[in-house]
């Protein structure tokens, strides 16, 4: 083996730091707010807005978002729910109760009605005649306590319903102060407590 020195030049190389527990994201950024509104689902190599339409590359391949035949929320053939994190936090000392939830938007998911095969009472409505798919709040989480909004009802091009709070799974009963969050729902039993 020969031991003489050495002397090269290296051109174009690139150094990286490696993070093993880091996983990219994309996020959004409007000039209206003049901030980060949002998370994306997915992460391209680029993107760029041409004629108001939307591309971003990825795998070397050009995607055009917001095409016609193509589901909602599906990104480079993979499909992902939405969800939405709302941040309430003026007041940080104050637990806030929660009674409704609305949004303005396209068409809610609507539940057809349900008949009681023992008592025959129903839910029947005008609005839920027939199902439809579409937005609803499957869960809403605050440290206290959590609920959900499985329909919307549409009042004046609006949908709103009321927040439905989880059921209790231990013998622990809920406080009256709770029921606004936790909707009070259909009696199915009494009982009389001596």
């Amino acid at each position: 083996m020969d031991t003489e020195l050495f002397n090269g030049t290296l051109d174009n190389f690139e150094l990286y730091r490696i993070y093993p527990d880091y996983l990219p994201t994309t996020i959004t950024y409007s000039e209206d707010v003049k901030g980060w509104t949002s998370f994306k689902s997915f992460v391209p190599e680029a993107g760029v807005n041409i004629s108001s339409k939307y591309y971003t590359f990825k795998d070397a391949k050009l995607y055009k978002h917001y095409s016609e035949g193509v589901d909602y929320n599906t990104f480079y053939g993979e499909h992902t729910d939405s969800s939405i994190t709302a941040v309430l936090n003026r007041e940080p000392d104050t637990i806030k109760l929660f009674n409704t939830l609305g949004y303005e938007g396209t068409q809610s998911k609507i539940n057809k009605y349900t008949i009681d095969t023992n008592t025959g009472l129903t839910n029947a409505s005008t609005y839920n005649l027939v199902s439809k798919d579409g937005w609803y709040a499957d869960n809403i989480i605050t440290e206290k306590q959590s609920g959900n909004v499985k329909e919307f009802i549409e009042k004046e091009g609006k949908w709103f319903n009321y927040i439905k709070g989880a059921e209790i799974l231990n013998s622990q009963l809920p406080s009256t102060a709770e029921f606004s969050f936790q909707g009070l729902g259909t009696v199915s039993k009494t009982e009389i407590v001596t």
